[in-house]
């Protein structure tokens, strides 16, 4: 009998190890990006299903899928992240039912960002999550087309889902204060004032309202460190705008009317600049030439097909070198910037820096600039990443983007992440663009006193003063051609969204910066106008002169 009660005992807790006994594996193993790793969970469904995970489970960029959720039953501790992102009509939810711990890195905890028709169940075992991300969000739900959020208090999961989540989210950082100041003072403004300015409020607090939504939007796209794809899923990008075919044909076309567009500018600094601007007629061209290069290596030699926001990209140009090709383009367009400091530092010294300090730190200055032009780009390629493992990467991170049919050319990443190639270009561009702004406010503000103090006679502080407006609008429609490009690709990096349409235009408006800045410097200095515009008329003149023998001719 005691045998007997012996071995149910014994077959009871044999029974209850066993049902307990920890199954590890990898995040990797439970993650899915497209449909050969839906099958390869289905196969892994008919094994033990594992209750300890090591990194983090990814589900990203799957539409219409039926996945295998019984394989997330039974974890109970993750050690990393859960990371649900732009799928689109997976069936059934996704149900974490024994889910106790989530000790994440990073990351937040759990996040499901940019869903369509998705539902995420974690059952009532869960009791703690742990992240070391700066900001301590530990659950990042946003942006799902469905009620996975509930959007009054962020980053909830809606009631109805089996949760017994704590969810909380750190938001003392500078932008928030900003906020929350904004806030407080319009509240109190409310407070002293009238009823009838009740509305005013109510329409204020809706905008504090979507401000902080975008802002918590923002953290969690940076944190999350997935490309979001403008199509909305996993699928490859056939529109036509999208394909490389399309900005090797638009550049071959800006090639086409560029080269005579900056043959002719490049005429009018040579043979029409007249004698009272010789001083600043080689700077000029130093601006032109540097300026018609940067236009060349993108519209012609180089051609980018870059991968937004992926730091990687195609060269489909005349030479195929890719990593040579980008150094050169930032390194130039640099070498533009430093030439319009050249021309704003030249007018400045001429006209008020020759008897001041000025006179003996231009040329340490100019070293300097000339120095670090070359090297402003040099800090990416010291630790460019090994090229076959970081093509799978950026491939699994961007598996909408379009079919790539240049059988000879190959990708080339930069980085796998923005950190130093972002950094090296703030760096040049802090320094040129603060150079220039201080220069071209030092000769507004002496050109007012020159006036004021009548130094110069009307005719001379005339022509300087025209000269200095026409530099100003020059410089700045070229500057700022230049700047929406780069701000543009400023957001998307922010953001990590990728749409290749978006990617494509931003090269072609980055081509055209040339050509426009050169029309700009005929229209506005006064000797290129008035040749471009006489040889305009003769040509109108002769024109009209053939009309009218025609038509004499067929009178008689």
């Amino acid at each position: 009998m005691l045998s007997g009660v012996l071995k149910i005992l014994v077959l009871f807790f044999s029974i209850f190890i066993i049902s307990d006994a920890k199954n590890i594996c990898s995040g990797e193993s439970l993650s899915a990006f497209n449909m050969l790793d839906v099958k390869n969970l289905t196969e892994m469904a008919k094994k033990p299903h594992c209750t300890h995970i090591v990194g983090d489970i990814i589900i990203q960029n799957l539409v219409d899928v039926e996945l295998p959720v019984q394989i997330y039953k039974r974890i109970r501790v993750v050690f990393g992240s859960i990371i649900i992102v732009n799928n689109t009509n997976i069936v059934p939810p996704i149900y974490f039912q024994s889910l106790s711990v989530v000790n994440a890195s990073l990351l937040p905890a759990i996040t499901i960002l940019g869903n369509k028709n998705v539902m995420v169940h974690v059952g009532n075992y869960f009791k703690k999550a742990v992240t070391q991300n700066k900001e301590k969000v530990m659950f990042a739900v946003l942006l799902n087309s469905n009620q996975i959020l509930d959007t009054v208090r962020y980053c909830r999961f809606d009631l109805p889902l089996i949760t017994t989540l704590d969810f909380r989210i750190n938001t003392m950082s500078g932008i928030w204060l900003v906020i929350r100041i904004a806030e407080f003072l319009v509240s109190s403004l409310s407070l002293i004032t009238s009823d009838a300015h009740q509305s005013i409020h109510k329409l204020a607090s809706r905008v504090f309202l979507r401000m902080r939504r975008h802002f918590i939007s923002l953290q969690i796209l940076v944190y999350s460190n997935f490309i979001m794809c403008s199509s909305g899923g996993s699928h490859p990008d056939t529109r036509y705008l999208a394909s490389p075919e399309f900005i090797a044909f638009a550049l071959h076309c800006v090639t086409v009317v560029e080269f005579p567009v900056m043959t002719y500018g490049a005429y009018c600094i040579l043979f029409k600049t007249p004698a009272r601007m010789n001083s600043v007629k080689w700077l000029m061209l130093n601006l032109h030439f540097w300026s018609s290069l940067s236009d060349f290596v993108i519209s012609f030699i180089g051609i980018p097909y870059i991968l937004l926001a992926a730091p990687a990209g195609y060269g489909l140009g005349l030479i195929n070198a890719p990593s040579l090709l980008i150094y050169c383009m930032v390194t130039f367009i640099a070498a533009l910037a430093a030439s319009v400091l050249a021309i704003y530092e030249n007018r400045y010294f001429t006209l008020f820096g020759r008897n001041t300090f000025w006179k003996n730190c231009r040329r340490p200055f100019f070293v300097f600039i000339t120095f670090l032009v070359p090297i402003i780009f040099v800090p990416p390629y010291l630790d460019i990443p090994e090229q076959t493992s970081a093509r799978q990467i950026i491939i699994s991170k961007i598996p909408c983007q379009p079919p790539f049919t240049y059988k000879n050319r190959e990708m080339f990443v930069i980085a796998l992440d923005y950190t130093i190639p972002v950094y090296s270009i703030a760096f040049g561009t802090l320094i040129l663009a603060v150079s220039i702004t201080i220069f071209g406010v030092l000769i507004g503000i002496n050109l007012v006193k020159v006036r004021i103090s009548s130094v110069y006679s009307s005719r001379t502080f005339m022509i300087q003063r025209k000269f200095a407006i026409a530099l100003v609008i020059q410089s700045l429609f070229m500057l700022s051609v230049v700047l929406a490009p780069v701000i543009t690709v400023l957001w998307i990096i922010e953001l990590w969204y990728h749409n290749q349409v978006l990617n494509n235009f931003v090269f072609i408006t980055l081509s055209l910066h040339g050509i426009g800045s050169t029309i700009v410097m005929i229209l506005v200095h006064r000797p290129y106008r008035e040749f471009t515009f006489s040889k305009f008329s003769l040509c109108c003149k002769d024109v009209e002169t053939y009309k009218n023998n025609v038509t004499v001719s067929v009178v008689l």
